[in-house]
C-alpha cells in the first residue's frame, strides 16, 4: 500500500508500522498514569491500526519525514520549516546548536526511531553549547534517541511531552520540567559525571499535569538524581508516578520531594526503583529547602507511596514527611541509617531492614509500624541486587495496604510469582514457581520467563496443552521481529528454552524491554521481559 507523504513517498513498512504502535503505547502509558494492564493489548492494537489505516483511505497523510542535513543543513531550521506532526530525523553526526524554541506538535529524533539501531543513538549527537537545547511549549512532542551533551536546563519542558531512549551527558538540569510541563520521562540513561546539577528537575506548578518517569538510569548526579518543587498552589493533584529507575551516585537526594509548607494534593507513587551511594534515597525538605541535609519535612503533608524500592549503600535509606506509606522496601548498608523522620500519619510496613548504622531514627511515636523485619540478611546478588533462591525477601511482602478500610497500595497478582510480592525493586522468578504459576494460571499455552529481570540469560517456560507446531519469537519494544527459538512441534507438557539475549545472528542485545511470543495456528501469547545493561 502507498500512502503520499507531502515531500515524500513511502511504503507502509515495518518501519511505520512500529511508529504507530509505539505511538500507541506511549499513548496508553502517558494517559493513564496508573494503569498496570490493558485488557486485550493485542486486540486493541489491531482495531487502532485497522482505525488508522481505514481512515487514511483517500486522504494524504499530512505528517512528513523531514531530514537534517539533506533536507534542512540545521535542526533550528527544520524546526521552523517543520508543520504539526511533522518527524524530524537526524542523520548520524555531531550538531552545535542551542536555543531553539518549539511551538508545535513535532517528533525529533535520530535514524533509530526507524531502525531501533541503538547504535544511532551515540552516534547521533546534539552538543548544547552550554545552554538550553530545545524550550517546548507545545503538547504532543517527542524527543527520542538522541545523545545530548553540554546544556544547562537542556530540555526546558512547558507543556505534554514524551523524552524517551535518550543519552544526555554533563548536562546541569538535564531534563527539566517548568509550571506546564508533564507526560512521559522513560527509557533514558542521563549521567553527569559529577557536574552540572540534577538529572531531571521538576518544577510542575498548578497547570502542569500528570507525568511518568520510568526505567531510567540516572547515574553521578552532583545534586539530586530526580528533583521534584512542590510549590504552593492547593488542590493541584498532579500525580508522579516514579517507577523502575536506577539512581546511582546522586550527591544529593536519589528523589527530592521539596515541600513549601503548603498543602498542594500533589500525590507520589515511588515504587520499585534502586537507589545506590546516594546521600539519601528518598529526601523529604520543608520551607523551601533545596540543599538536602537530611532534616526531613515535619510540614509536608502530601501522601507519599514509598513501596517495594531497594536503597542501598547510601548515608539514609529515606526521609520523611508527614504521609509516607513505606512498604516491602529493602533497607541495606545505609551509614546513617534506614528510616528518618517520618511524620505522625506515615506507616512503615513489611520492610527489610538489614547492616544500617540505625534502621529507625525519630519516627513519630504515632506512625504505624508493623511486619518490618530486622537483622536479617536479605541475600542478594551482588550485582543486581536480585535475590538470591533462599532469600528472605522471597514473597515476604504485602500486595496491598489497606487504611480507614481502604486499599491504598495494591499490587495486582500479575506483577509478582508466587503467593506474595518480594521485599525490594527487583522480584525474584524462580525456576521452582513455574508449576505453581501454570497451575494457578487461567487459559492454555501459558509463557513465563526467569530470572526477569536478566542480565546475560533468562529460560523462557511455555505449558503446552497438547502436541502441535509451536513457534517461539522475542520481539523488542517496536514489534520488530528479533529472533526465532522454536518453530517445530512440541509434545504436550511444559517446556523450558534459555535465551541468550542475542539476536538472529549472534549479536548481542542491549538492555531494554523485549517479548517472548509463544503461536501455533490458533493462538498468540506473550510475556514482558527486562534485559539489564
Amino acid at each position: 500500500m502507498d500512502i503520499g507523504i507531502r515531500g515524500e513517498k513511502t511504503k507502509l513498512g515495518n518501519h511505520k508500522i512500529a511508529l504507530i504502535l509505539d505511538s500507541f503505547f506511549l499513548f496508553i502509558i502517558e494517559k493513564k498514569t496508573f494503569m498496570t494492564k490493558v485488557s486485550n493489548p493485542l486486540k486493541t492494537i489491531t482495531c487502532l491500526l485497522i482505525a488508522i489505516l481505514l481512515s487514511s483511505f483517500g486522504h494524504n497523510i499530512e505528517a512528513q519525514i523531514k531530514k537534517v542535513p539533506s533536507d534542512f543543513p540545521t535542526i533550528a531550521q527544520a524546526i521552523a520549516g517543520a508543520q504539526s506532526g511533522d518527524t524530524i530525523i537526524l542523520s548520524p553526526g555531531t550538531y552545535s546548536e542551542k536555543g531553539m524554541t518549539i511551538n508545535k506538535p513535532l517528533t525529533i529524533s535520530s535514524e533509530w526511531i526507524l531502525t531501533g539501531d541503538e547504535a544511532k543513538i551515540e552516534s547521533t549527537v546534539i552538543d548544547a553549547l552550554g545552554g538550553k537545547l530545545f524550550t517546548i511549549n507545545s503538547d504532543e512532542v517527542e524527543v527520542s534517541g538522541l545523545k545530548i551533551i553540554n546544556g544547562d536546563h537542556t530540555l526546558d519542558i512547558h507543556a505534554n511531552v514524551s523524552i524517551k531512549y535518550n543519552h544526555l551527558v554533563d548536562n546541569a538540569d538535564g531534563v527539566s520540567m517548568e509550571g506546564g510541563g508533564g507526560g512521559y520521562v522513560g527509557y533514558n540513561l542521563i549521567e553527569n559525571n559529577g557536574s552540572g546539577d540534577d538529572n531531571i528537575d521538576l518544577d510542575i506548578t498548578g497547570n502542569g499535569s500528570d507525568i511518568i518517569i520510568e526505567y531510567n538510569k540516572l547515574i553521578d548526579s552532583n545534586d539530586d538524581g530526580i528533583e521534584i518543587r512542590l510549590f504552593t498552589t492547593p488542590n493541584q493533584h498532579i500525580h508522579y508516578e516514579i517507577r523502575h529507575n536506577t539512581i546511582i551516585g546522586a550527591k544529593k537526594a536519589g528523589i527530592q520531594l521539596i515541600s513549601y509548607d503548603v498543602y498542594t494534593g500533589k500525590v507520589f507513587n515511588i515504587h520499585h526503583n534502586i537507589f545506590q551511594d546516594c546521600m539519601t534515597g528518598l529526601g523529604c525538605m520543608e520551607g523551601q529547602n533545596t540543599t538536602e541535609d537530611m532534616t526531613g519535612a515535619t510540614k509536608m503533608d502530601e501522601i507519599v507511596y514509598f513501596y517495594n524500592n531497594t536503597s542501598i549503600g547510601n548515608q539514609m535509606g529515606a526521609t520523611g514527611g508527614n504521609n509516607i506509606i513505606a512498604m516491602n522496601n529493602l533497607i541495606k548498608d545505609n551509614s546513617i541509617g534506614g528510616f528518618k523522620l517520618f511524620g505522625a500519619n506515615s506507616v512503615i510496613a513489611n520492610n527489610l531492614f538489614y547492616s544500617n548504622n540505625n534502621d529507625l531514627i525519630e519516627i513519630n511515636a504515632s506512625a504505624i509500624q508493623s511486619g518490618n523485619i530486622f537483622a536479617t540478611d536479605p541475600l542478594l546478588n551482588d550485582i543486581t541486587y536480585i535475590p538470591e533462591s533462599n532469600s528472605p525477601c522471597i514473597d515476604a511482602g504485602l500486595d496491598k495496604y489497606i487504611m480507614n478500610e481502604i486499599s491504598v497500595i495494591e499490587i495486582s497478582s500479575e506483577e509478582y510469582i508466587g503467593s506474595a510480592p518480594d521485599i525490594g525493586a527487583i522480584e525474584y522468578n524462580p525456576t521452582q514457581y513455574v508449576d505453581e504459576y501454570f497451575s494457578n494460571a487461567s487459559g492454555s499455552y501459558q509463557i513465563i520467563n526467569y530470572p526477569n529481570p536478566f542480565i546475560l540469560s533468562t529460560n523462557i517456560s511455555l505449558n503446552i496443552p497438547q502436541t502441535e507446531n509451536i513457534k517461539v519469537d522475542i520481539y523488542d519494544m517496536m514489534g520488530r521481529s528479533i529472533c526465532t527459538l522454536k518453530n517445530d512441534i512440541m509434545q504436550k507438557g511444559i517446556h523450558t528454552i534459555e535465551w541468550s539475549a542475542r539476536d538472529e545472528n549472534g549479536n548481542k542485545l542491549p538492555g531494554g524491554i523485549y517479548f517472548a511470543r509463544i503461536q501455533t495456528s490458533n493462538i498468540t501469547r506473550n510475556t514482558k521481559m527486562l534485559l539489564l545493561d
